[in-house]
């Protein structure tokens, strides 16, 4: 679905020469550094997969070397055959990235991303810093001295950050290839005091479980996103399969509960800008713990797939506004609406969001707009979508003065069929006297949008009934309280306190068209 705007008046546009670029894929068969042996087989059966075969089919990719790891022993005795491994991946990367090629990269334990990203980061180096989000149950901040076990796939993050063995940490050049605040983690629940020390007083964000489950991926990866791209040239992916619950993704070496809902992951996925993404890296598969199904099998290909087949989405829908002279401008735009939409758990169809963005530096305008199936058509409407783009000042355009640039989507009409090639206007509005260069529109796609599902946190009980709704638990981030305190108990003894909680009906389907559940914690704090 390609978005092709052309402006009607004033305005000179720039379309961006976006053609299907190749994915580059490398391989890096390391599994020495890990708790447990078998990630150095994880290339090997990725490559081979039927699911990973039809993926291919689906995106332009094409393999490229795989490295074989250096073995010079297990554990602390690993370090020289590590350094050399991520040496020979820095290259690669190195190599894809100057080449101006898009760059997957498949571990392999998680000390490959010392090579991957230091290959990255110094071939980019001219142009600026790059910025990364990992995703993983651990930190990974570990340094030879801080380690217990010696497992190097416990040390990358540290490495990257300029601290550890001088061997590893200078792969490429002498610098460090990741500054602190163009670093975030998301997912991470199973750490160690060493790693939290370091790396809070570095000032890394850490999007602890607890926060992802309280706040939601979407939000959390949405502000990741956020936070690695504003300095830097664009950001990447470190995904390791271990920061997603087991139940979605069994094979990993280090497994750890409560972890992220790799369905609700893929989803927000759908919400982020992707066209500044540099490369992705997925590690810590261990294929020979898969379950019969082969789940964590099909989620390294369906990350693979959503990845780039919702970068490409947004590519293809930038295009770059050289002049915008005040007064206003109409730029025409179209793209094809699905064919198939998921049902909800009441049988009908989800709505369909998607986001016309118009940005400048660090700021951006957005509008949103959704279409909601009802048989064989497609209905419009406007109302009530909100902009899921976090920024530092949304709806603010700081330069020419506040609210002096503003966005508008017109329709053609109200009713489409699935399938059909929707017809639209974005009108944008410079009410400053200055000329404002370099703009740019993005379509964004955000598939089976709907308003967030609800999540309830009980401080203390209450004897009166209490509604939560949305109006009283906005974002959920903060517990309801529910008014009753000072409850006495005597030795073994015990009272019931009868509460009322009427939920929202705004639920909406997961990803995979089945109901999300809406949770309701109550704490109770007690004090003798």
């Amino acid at each position: 679905m390609r978005l092709s705007v052309i402006p009607l008046n004033g305005g000179m546009k720039k379309t961006s020469q976006l053609a299907r670029q190749i994915i580059k894929a490398i391989g890096c068969a390391n599994g020495l550094a890990g708790r447990q042996l078998g990630c150095e087989n994880a290339v090997e059966v990725i490559k081979a997969s039927p699911y990973f075969a039809n993926v291919q089919d689906k995106i332009p990719l094409r393999w490229g070397r795989i490295i074989e790891e250096v073995n010079s022993g297990r554990h602390a005795n690993a370090l020289t055959g590590v350094t050399q491994t991520c040496r020979q991946l820095a290259h690669e990367t190195r190599q894809v990235i100057e080449n101006k090629e898009e760059l997957l990269v498949f571990g392999g334990d998680h000390s490959c991303a010392i090579g991957t990203w230091s290959g990255v980061a110094t071939a980019l180096r001219p142009a600026g810093d790059i910025g990364l989000i990992w995703v993983d149950a651990h930190m990974d901040a570990h340094t030879p001295e801080s380690s217990d076990t010696g497992n190097i796939h416990g040390m990358p993050v540290a490495h990257l950050l300029g601290f550890g063995d001088k061997n590893l940490s200078r792969i490429g050049d002498r610098l460090p290839k990741l500054l602190p605040h163009n670093l975030c983690m998301i997912g991470i629940r199973d750490y160690e005091s060493a790693e939290q020390e370091l790396l809070e007083k570095l000032g890394v964000r850490i999007f602890y479980a607890n926060e992802v489950e309280k706040r939601g991926v979407q939000d959390c990866l949405q502000e990741a996103q956020y936070l690695v791209s504003r300095n830097t040239i664009g950001y990447g992916l470190s995904i390791d399969l271990d920061g997603f619950d087991v139940s979605f993704a069994p094979a990993v070496g280090t497994p750890s509960d409560d972890g992220i809902n790799a369905s609700e992951f893929i989803k927000a996925l759908l919400t982020i800008d992707l066209t500044k993404l540099i490369a992705t890296e997925i590690v810590e598969f261990l294929p020979r713990f898969d379950d019969n199904q082969r789940t964590s099998e099909q989620l390294v290909s369906t990350l693979v797939e959503y990845i780039y087949r919702t970068k490409a989405f947004q590519m293809n829908s930038v295009n770059e506004i050289e002049i915008l002279p005040p007064g206003d401008h109409m730029f025409a735009f179209s793209f094809c609406l699905p064919e198939h939409c998921a049902p909800t758990f009441r049988g009908k169809y989800g709505n369909i969001g998607y986001k016309v963005r118009l940005e400048m530096g660090d700021c951006e305008v957005t509008e949103q707009f959704c279409v909601i199936p009802r048989d064989n058509a497609i209905i419009l409407r406007k109302d009530n979508m909100k902009p899921l783009t976090f920024s530092s000042c949304p709806f603010l355009w700081e330069t020419p003065g506040d609210n002096q640039i503003s966005l508008t989507v017109e329709m053609e009409k109200g009713t489409f069929r699935r399938g059909e090639e929707l017809n639209a206007k974005a009108l944008v509005r410079n009410r400053s006297p200055q000329v404002i260069k370099g703009m740019k529109f993005t379509l964004f796609e955000i598939s089976h949008y709907h308003s967030k599902v609800q999540r309830f946190q009980c401080s203390v009980f209450s004897t009166n009934p209490c509604s939560l709704d949305e109006s009283e638990n906005r974002n959920c981030r903060e517990p309801v309280e529910l008014g009753v305190r000072n409850l006495k108990l005597g030795p073994n003894q015990k009272k019931s306190v009868p509460i009322t909680l009427y939920l929202s009906e705004k639920m909406c389907p997961s990803f995979d068209s089945q109901l999300i559940t809406n949770g309701i914690t109550i704490d109770v704090f007690i004090s003798s």
